[in-house]
């Protein structure tokens, strides 16, 4: 995923489902703070 800082982050562990959810979000901020950080899905900066 890429901000629009420009940094790069990949999360791992997300599933399929999630990651459809992701994709059809109107806000993907929203939804990354709603889900794969309030949820604690792993991440690293590349």
């Amino acid at each position: 995923m890429i901000f629009k800082g420009g940094r790069h982050y990949i999360y791992s562990e997300v599933s399929q489902e999630v990651w459809e959810q992701f994709r059809d979000s109107p806000s993907k901020g929203i939804f990354v703070n709603q889900e794969f950080k309030a949820k604690g899905y792993p991440c690293r900066e590349v």
